[in-house]
């Protein structure tokens, strides 16, 4: 088998359909057809400038307010809202909506701990 030269060993058969398989899969890649490759947030807000990047900001600052709001009145329903609106601003890319969270996490905590003894007296 060796001496004709069309005739291949298995191992050579099987080499070359594995290249072929890789030069049409290649070609059949969804890239170049142009449809889309799925990218983080990060990668996206890049791409669309800075409209996008303090998304989440105003969103956090009204979370902040509510939650520190909530250490002086109605705690039990502005540290929720803020907790809540803070949470999303948080997963828009916005630190203030973090500090929201933990401020209104701290304002339940306190409001708890605060009102037997705002009963008492």
């Amino acid at each position: 088998m060796a001496d004709r030269p069309n005739q291949h060993t298995d191992e050579e058969r099987r080499v070359s359909k594995l290249d072929h398989d890789e030069e049409v899969a290649a070609e059949f890649s969804p890239t170049p057809a142009g449809i889309p490759i799925r990218t983080n947030n990060k990668e996206r807000n890049e791409r669309e400038g800075a409209d996008t990047e303090n998304s989440g900001v105003g969103l956090g600052i009204t979370a902040l307010i509510l939650a520190v709001l909530s250490f002086f009145m109605l705690p039990f329903l502005l540290a929720p809202a803020g907790i809540i609106i803070g949470a999303i601003a948080a997963r828009r890319g916005s630190s203030w909506g973090i500090w929201a969270v933990a401020v209104g996490i701290i304002a339940v905590i306190v409001s708890l701990i605060v009102l037997p003894f705002r009963l008492i007296f």
